[in-house]
């Protein structure tokens, strides 16, 4: 998933631009989530995770491309420091949250509602952050 969204978000941006491609890898998060997750079994539970990553790595890198764009420039190394930082400490605390709370067969439905849940929340933030900023 990492390799295919690189390769693919330029060309996403391009043609969908940064707020729909951000909402797209939000809402095709959740629906991997959902649709795939859910039934719990390996060969989709492998895919879900394919999907899941690429969409991921879109979102990253359109916030990384943000950042390039949008911070002015005395300040971009250092948002670019914190952002990443704090990327990485939710990745290890994610993983790390997930080894304590999901039970040991590994079935957590309840878990994967609450990441969808969180996806579409996400992105409903983010539209309404935007369409606040446009203004």
């Amino acid at each position: 998933g990492l390799l295919l969204a690189g390769l693919l978000t330029a060309r996403l941006v391009r043609r969908f631009g940064r707020l729909r491609a951000v909402l797209g890898s939000l809402l095709l998060a959740a629906i991997a989530q959902s649709a795939l997750g859910l039934p719990m079994v390996l060969p989709l539970a492998l895919l879900a995770s394919f999907v899941i990553t690429g969409a991921g790595q879109v979102l990253k890198l359109c916030v990384d491309s943000s950042i390039q764009l949008d911070v002015a420039d005395e300040a971009r190394g250092r948002v670019f420091a914190l952002y990443d930082t704090l990327f990485n400490i939710t990745q290890v605390a994610a993983v790390s949250l997930a080894a304590l709370v999901v039970p040991d067969d590994g079935r957590a439905p309840g878990l994967l509602i609450a990441a969808t849940a969180c996806y579409l929340v996400g992105g409903a933030g983010y539209a309404l952050a935007r369409r606040r900023a446009i203004r």
